[in-house]
């Protein structure tokens, strides 16, 4: 997309009829993963907070960032996954992420991104009414 513009995530068959576009911009292409669980993880110092993301639109939607009525619960992640995220991080060199996930139908999860900067404080209204603060303490050394 152009400057001040989203660009969600669109599933595409072919790269034909692209070619201009591809010369002019940076894309990320991955696999498509069958819907199951989206989630949202967000690491700090020792503390976890994942949520489920929660849309009318589960069926249908590829990319849940763009529906305006998404919703989010918490989630009890595997200790196995939360101990490859927190590798991740320590890979990486930074000591905060928020990641987001796919869990399959069949419960395999599928990493897609960690953002060193993601928002998370939308959390404090969905199961985690103490996350600001307890990020403000990890910023603070405490």
């Amino acid at each position: 997309p152009g400057r001040y513009h989203f660009g969600e995530t669109r599933p595409i068959s072919s790269l034909t009829g692209y070619e201009e576009e591809l010369g002019l911009s940076p894309v990320i292409f991955q696999e498509c993963i069958e819907r199951g669980q989206d989630i949202r993880v967000t690491i700090f110092g020792d503390k976890e907070y994942a949520a489920v993301v929660k849309t009318p639109s589960d069926e249908d939607l590829i990319d849940w960032r763009i529906d305006p009525l998404v919703d989010y619960e918490p989630y009890n992640l595997d200790e196995k996954v939360t101990r490859k995220l927190k590798a991740v991080l320590d890979a990486l060199g930074i000591v905060t992420g928020s990641f987001d996930l796919r869990i399959d139908r069949g419960g395999l999860p599928y990493f897609f991104e960690v953002n060193p900067s993601g928002q998370f404080l939308y959390l404090a209204r969905y199961g985690y009414p103490r996350v600001g603060e307890e990020f403000a303490r990890f910023l603070c050394g405490e």
